[in-house]
């Protein structure tokens, strides 16, 4: 069955690389794109690019790309290859005993969810990366551009 939009956004609790705490809660007000990858997942590292092409035009404008590898036991090498790509939008490790991908039914990554500002899922690309103007519309939509 195809996903019901709009449906709440599961509750969340993680801390980026840089130490700092993302949660569902502390996001509210704001659009936020969630991407669910893995070091290992060659479409999801393709897609990459283009996440950090949205968060540089409209982070400003009230967009939070939030970046979740699902990589185990790997903080290292999402780190290095973070800092190797260069990376600047947040991007946290679900290594949390009730993972983030398990409340968000994520069975095969790239997983990417939109949520609006008040913490509904809006749309969501599974197996797949998501199209970056299919995407780019709908934040810019959302964030009333």
């Amino acid at each position: 069955l195809p996903p019901v939009f709009p449906r709440v956004a599961p509750g969340f609790a993680l801390t980026t690389l840089d130490g700092k705490p993302a949660s569902l809660e502390s996001l509210k007000g704001r659009v936020v794109l969630l991407d669910f990858w893995a070091t290992w997942c060659a479409p999801c590292r393709k897609s990459m690019p283009e996440l950090q092409a949205l968060h540089e035009r409209y982070e400003a404008k009230g967009l939070t790309v939030l970046g979740v590898s699902i990589d185990e036991k790997a903080d290292a090498k999402v780190r290095k290859y973070v800092a190797a790509q260069k990376y600047s939008y947040p991007i946290a490790i679900d290594a949390t005993k009730s993972p983030t991908w398990q409340s968000y039914r994520v069975k095969s990554v790239p997983a990417a969810f939109l949520l609006d500002a008040q913490g509904q899922i809006v749309a969501q690309w599974t197996g797949r990366p998501p199209v970056a103007s299919e995407v780019e519309a709908q934040v810019k939509s959302l964030l009333g551009l």
